[in-house]
């Protein structure tokens, strides 16, 4: 799980939970010959809602 905060006060804007492991939504599978890659999960997840994408194409999050 991860969040995000709105408020523009205090230092803690991005929330994860503990132990979080790997890449989201994982490592891109065999043949994918075009990786986006994203800043935030959210960007990737928007992407993926929004966007129709080629079976080659996959979408990768940096965790910014």
């Amino acid at each position: 799980m991860y969040g995000r905060s709105v408020s523009t006060t205090g230092n803690a804007r991005h929330f994860y939970t503990p132990d979080r492991k790997g890449l989201f939504p994982g490592y891109p599978p065999t043949g994918v010959r075009h990786l986006l890659i994203t800043e935030s999960i959210i960007d990737t997840v928007t992407l993926q809602q929004h966007l129709v994408l080629p079976d080659d194409t996959f979408v990768l999050s940096a965790y910014g």
